[in-house]
């Protein structure tokens, strides 16, 4: 019971996890797009 609460909440950690890198990253090209005009 504990294992599968466990196991939900880590991939709900690392969904969160990989969205802020990919928004972080899009966010970084945007500037690096901007500074390079």
């Amino acid at each position: 019971m504990i294992c599968i609460f466990v196991m939900r909440s880590l991939r709900i950690f690392l969904w969160h996890l990989i969205c802020n890198a990919i928004s972080f990253c899009s966010e970084h090209g945007k500037t690096l797009d901007a500074s390079r005009i």
